[in-house]
Parts: C-alpha cells; sequence; structure tokens
C-alpha cells in the first residue's frame, strides 16, 4: 500500500484546493494499479480555506454577515466563531479578495478593507478575546486604512474635512481621531515576507497582479511612505524593512498599528498548532501545489513548509503547479523531487479557466504520476 497525502493551496480565481484534491485522486487511482491510501487535505496558507481550516480544529461555528466587497458593495460573507473559547477566525479575502472582482473591476487605487473591520466590529461584539485573520488573496493596497474607519477612526483632511469612506488617497490625511476599541488579541496569518515600503515592497511588487498598471505602483508606494510616517508619529510604529507587513496590501501593518497584531505564517502556524506534521509522517508521498510556483513559493507559501517538513522526515514531495515563475527551481531544495505543470501549453489565464482545460491537465498530470509509481 502507497500512503499519500495531497496539501494542495487553492489555484487562485479558478480551482479551490477542494476541487484539486479531488481531480489528483481521480487521476491517481486512474493511472496507478497499486493499493492507494489517500488522504486529501485542502490546505492553505493565509488565503482563502484559511479560515475554514482552522475553524474545523477550534470547533468554531460558522456566521453570515454582510459586509462592503473591495468596492464598497454590500455582499453576504461569512466568518466563525467559538463562543466558548472566544476566538473568532475569517480570512481577509471573504470581504476584501481578488475573486470578488471581475477583471475590469481590479484597481488597487480604488478598493477597500473596509468589511475586514465590519467583521472584527462583529467579533468583538461578541466577546471575542482573540481574531485570528487570513492574510491572502486580497484585492487592496490601502494599508489597513479601509479596516480602520469601518473601527470608528475618523480621518481628515487639510481644510478638517471628514475624508469618505472606502478608498481615497491616503496623503490626504492630516488629522486622526482615534475610537475606544475593547481589546482583543489579533494574529495576522501571512504566506510571504513583502514589506510596506521600498524597492520590494507590497506597491511596487503586487500592484500589477491586483489590476494596476507600473505607473500605478508608484504612486501607491508614495502612499504608502506616507501612511507609514503616519503610523510611526501617531501609532510609534516604523515599518521599514520590517517582513510581512506588506502583507494584503498593508492590511498587516494596520492590524499592528490598531491592535498589536502579531504576524505569522499562516502555514507554519497551521501544522504546528493543530498536529498536521503527525500526518505528513506518516505518508509515502506527499503531493502539494498552487496556481504559480516561484520564488515568491519558498518565503512562505504552503508547499514550502510542508515539502520542507516532509523531507525531514525523508518523505518525497511531488509539486502540481499551474504555471512556474523566475526561482522556481528553488523549491528542489527542500524536498520537491517533481514539478508536473498542469498548463503544458502556456496557454493565457483566461483560456485555462474558460475552457476547463485546468481540469483536465490536472487529471492527465496525476494519472502520469499514478503510471510511474507502477514502477
Amino acid at each position: 500500500m502507497i500512503k499519500i497525502a495531497i496539501m494542495p493551496n487553492n489555484f487562485k480565481e479558478h480551482l479551490s484546493a477542494h476541487e484539486i484534491c479531488e481531480l489528483i485522486s481521480h487521476g491517481l487511482k486512474k493511472g496507478c494499479k497499486k493499493n492507494l491510501k489517500i488522504t486529501q487535505i485542502p490546505f492553505a496558507d493565509g488565503g482563502l480555506g484559511t479560515a475554514e481550516i482552522i475553524a474545523q480544529n477550534i470547533m468554531a461555528k460558522k456566521y453570515n454577515i454582510f459586509t462592503c466587497d473591495p468596492l464598497m458593495r454590500k455582499i453576504k460573507t461569512h466568518y466563525y466563531y467559538n463562543s466558548q473559547k472566544n476566538i473568532g477566525v475569517f480570512d481577509m479575502a471573504a470581504t476584501a479578495g481578488i475573486h470578488l472582482l471581475k477583471e475590469k473591476e481590479k484597481n488597487p487605487q480604488k478598493t477597500s478593507t473596509y468589511g475586514v473591520g465590519e467583521i472584527i466590529n462583529e467579533l468583538i461584539s461578541k466577546g471575542a478575546k482573540k481574531i485570528i485573520i487570513g492574510l491572502g488573496d486580497s484585492a487592496t493596497n490601502d494599508g489597513g486604512i479601509g479596516m480602520a474607519e469601518a473601527l470608528g477612526y475618523k480621518f481628515f483632511d487639510r481644510y478638517g474635512n471628514v475624508l469618505p469612506k472606502g478608498r481615497f488617497d491616503h496623503r490626504k490625511i492630516k488629522k486622526i481621531i482615534k475610537p475606544k476599541l475593547e481589546p482583543v488579541r489579533v494574529i495576522g496569518l501571512c504566506d510571504g515576507t513583502v514589506p510596506l515600503v521600498g524597492h520590494n515592497g507590497i506597491s511596487m511588487v503586487a500592484t500589477e497582479q491586483k489590476g494596476g498598471t507600473g505607473k500605478m505602483s508608484y504612486i501607491l508606494e508614495k502612499e504608502m511612505i506616507y501612511l507609514n510616517k503616519i503610523y510611526k508619529n501617531i501609532f510609534n510604529y516604523d515599518f521599514r524593512n520590517k517582513k510581512m507587513f506588506g502583507c494584503a496590501g498593508g492590511l498587516a501593518a494596520g492590524l499592528k498599528a490598531i491592535f498589536n497584531a502579531k504576524m505569522l505564517f499562516g502555514a507554519e502556524f497551521i501544522i504546528n498548532e493543530y498536529g498536521f506534521f503527525k500526518i505528513i509522517s506518516k505518508q509515502d508521498m506527499i503531493i502539494v501545489g498552487e496556481g504559480q510556483l516561484d520564488l515568491k513559493t519558498v518565503k512562505g507559501k504552503s508547499p514550502y513548509f510542508i515539502s520542507k517538513l516532509a523531507k525531514k522526515y525523508n518523505i518525497p514531495s511531488v509539486f502540481f503547479s499551474g504555471q512556474l515563475g523566475p526561482g522556481f527551481e528553488k523549491i528542489y531544495s527542500y524536498g520537491v523531487i517533481l514539478i508536473l505543470t498542469t498548463d503544458p501549453l502556456l496557454l493565457p489565464f483566461h483560456k485555462v479557466k474558460k475552457g476547463g482545460l485546468g481540469r483536465k491537465y490536472i487529471i492527465q498530470k496525476a494519472i502520469e504520476l499514478g503510471r510511474i509509481l507502477n514502477i
């Protein structure tokens, strides 16, 4: 019997981790004649699905809520809460995620984290003493200002006018009035080390991924530099050269400034906190995956942490990736013995998504892996 754990991330804006698990499992069974014991573990490292994994492990109940989406439109979303432990958990992407927008709507100069603050307010009103927030798959680059507005912070321009709810040029902020908030411990779960500002800061590396332009990245960088001055002068936090605080478009910095939040790698937190290392240690093979394998993968993504841990137990890992980017080969140093690219024709993403080719290629690559296991 060959014991295999399938532990992929979602393929952003295409396939969920649950779907990928099913597709790979189907292909393996079709291609391999040997007896397989397959364990499906849809995984996440801060993006969509993170809260669900944690909620299952802390026995938290799901609650629906109406919040603002990235463009300040009302949507129905959800969070999780354990009333006995007073722990709340949610994905920021559930209210401010890139998947909530159509392609033409994506614009980090117009998107806000206001909905994040609305969910935090709801959890505080329920009596939460600890809130865990997944900080991946965001559509935003507002440094957490939208969240702060929903929490009751008032921002004024040079003329004493209250700045509008939602996204605005943060360089207009000249005065802030803070609300009184109930004390709560906040943990942000990150999938990378990106800082708030600098040549490798969030605005410079992620603007185009969120629908912006190269020119826009420089404008957003100026905003984040200005915000950092506010955080330094008013909240006594200077985020220059500090890793992780650019995550979720700088929402991590906002959480730190307001709640003194602690930032952790999402995948590492989940693996260690909820005992997934025990499952990994008992396998003959681990399968990981995400939409694009590149240098960012080894900077904090779950496939990196999972394959690295598997290597510790002398267990090989296989990586399913939609596409390969610069630096993809770095993953070989962390226990991955084989990379299977599920977009062999390197087609534009919209064609892969629309035509269902992603599903087809994942199954085909899993069949091929199953045939290798027959040897």
